[in-house]
């Protein structure tokens, strides 16, 4: 939606899983990677692993599918929302900053 960086922060006031994650990729591609790894932790390997993709997409001149079946991607999806909760223990009931500013 135009003029919200995220609808579901804006509507319930929880971040989601991926809440800065945009910022934590581009802070990765322009090489500042401690401030990437303080906004996102999942920014820096993320960024790692799209330009890998892109750079294999290219040299074959299509695009690879991503299996969305594989352990790996479970396993992925499984540490991704437990740091999500963990963040969100942190800065709602630790109140420690764990987000950049809202």
């Amino acid at each position: 939606l135009p003029g919200y960086s995220c609808p579901i922060r804006h509507a319930t006031g929880v971040p989601c899983p991926s809440c800065f994650l945009t910022r934590s990729i581009c802070a990765s591609l322009g090489g500042d990677f401690l401030n990437a790894f303080k906004i996102h932790l999942f920014g820096p390997p993320l960024t790692i692993l799209l330009i890998v993709w892109s750079i294999l997409s290219l040299k074959r001149k299509k695009l690879l599918k991503i299996s969305f079946k594989g352990k790996f991607f479970y396993i992925g999806i499984l540490f991704f929302l437990i740091y999500w909760i963990y963040r969100l223990i942190m800065y709602f009931i630790l109140g420690i900053e764990v987000f950049p500013e809202f």
